[in-house]
């Protein structure tokens, strides 16, 4: 039986440690091969229809994978739904992971029900669920994983003394048994000084790496992390941090460093000529597509233009590119570097200011793999 193709070529594919110029076909949703050598288009004998487009003008990134709270409560109108979801499909994000905060009384068939607004969802999604820190128990953390298959928890913590009176040997052994990732969040940041905050971090890590526990932290310094906790931490970066590491990873471009971010923490300073975009966008395909497809465990699925992998694209225009804002003024890559067409599992959801995307098409991920990755 014939095969529909979709050939883009000429475009400049860019990965996490560099671009290139090649050809790129789609199959079934999937990026079935990338080729520099294909002068002219070939049309594969079991194909029953294949479209060519000329991508010579655009970048072509993996699409963006988002740590999000949506609070899909206040959602529940279908409209209001699709409309928070085309400004994130706007921003080139192809992968949601929302994060639901669940009370105690929530047993999971109860948690399953709180995605229930996502079903209209034309994007591929995931869940971490939210706890606070006096309901992440063992038991807890075992029913979210062995009957409803999550992978992902958040735990919400107000001071270091919460964390101290977790039973850690036990939920270590839960975690290492399911192979789950964790993630710090700190409620009331901003009511804390410098020192609690740091304190909080520093129990976290005491336990965590004590554990072998996989985690996720927030407004944490990434340059302390790498060399204090490798593999076990990663950073979910803030827009300051994100000038530092900028700045650092273009200096020593093959460094290690465990962080992420989603396109609304990447802002750059408004030197464009310190910016260039072989540089820039490798960047910021490796910690918005890549390192945080690795975070919620779905790499190379998602966060990466690989054969076999989701055709998750977005296309930035090339002359476009690092121009549509006022040079006294940093740079907030995702409100002025807007993509010019996007694509969610090889279908169009964006092109050329019009919305394509059909409501339900995205599907929930499971079997997410959090605790396999290095970022």
């Amino acid at each position: 039986m014939g095969q529909d193709i979709l050939q883009i070529r000429g475009g400049t594919i860019v990965s996490a440690y560099g671009m290139r110029v090649a050809d790129l076909w789609v199959q079934d949703g999937k990026v079935k091969r990338i080729s520099c050598e294909t002068p002219e288009p070939v049309v594969p004998r079991y194909a029953s229809y294949v479209e060519t487009i000329d991508a010579s003008n655009y970048y072509i990134m993996p699409g963006f994978v988002s740590f999000t709270r949506m609070q899909a409560r206040q959602l529940r109108d279908a409209d209001h739904y699709m409309a928070t979801i085309f400004g994130f499909i706007q921003k080139g994000i192809t992968m949601l992971i929302d994060t639901i905060a669940l009370e105690p009384w929530m047993d999971h068939k109860q948690s399953a029900y709180q995605l229930a607004t996502h079903f209209n969802s034309p994007l591929d999604y995931a869940c971490q669920f939210s706890l606070e820190a006096g309901q992440c128990t063992p038991k807890r953390v075992r029913e979210l994983a062995g009957v409803g298959g999550v992978r992902l928890v958040q735990v919400r913590v107000r001071d270091a003394a919460e964390l101290d009176k977790l039973n850690w040997d036990k939920l270590a052994s839960v975690l290492h048994f399911y192979r789950l990732s964790l993630e710090l969040n700190i409620i009331n940041r901003e009511e804390l000084t410098h020192e609690q905050r740091r304190e909080i971090i520093g129990r976290w890590l005491h336990h965590t790496q004590r554990g072998r526990i996989h985690s996720l932290i927030g407004h944490a310094n990434p340059f302390d992390l790498s060399l204090n906790a490798p593999y076990y931490a990663n950073t979910h970066l803030d827009v300051k941090q994100c000038h530092a590491v900028f700045a650092y990873l273009i200096a020593h471009w093959h460094h290690y460093l465990p962080v992420m971010c989603g396109p609304e923490q990447i802002v750059l300073p408004p030197k464009r000529r310190a910016w260039n975009p072989d540089d820039v966008l490798p960047l910021i395909a490796r910690l918005a597509s890549a390192n945080a497809a690795k975070a919620a465990g779905c790499y190379p699925q998602k966060g990466a233009i690989l054969p076999g992998a989701d055709a998750d694209l977005f296309f930035l225009h090339k002359d476009e590119w690092l121009t549509n804002f006022d040079l006294s003024t940093n740079l907030n890559f995702s409100e002025n570097c807007l993509p010019a067409r996007v694509m969610s599992r090889g279908r169009w959801v964006y092109q050329d200011g019009v919305h394509q995307a059909t409501p339900g098409s995205g599907k929930l991920l499971r079997g997410l793999k959090p605790f396999s990755y290095v970022l």
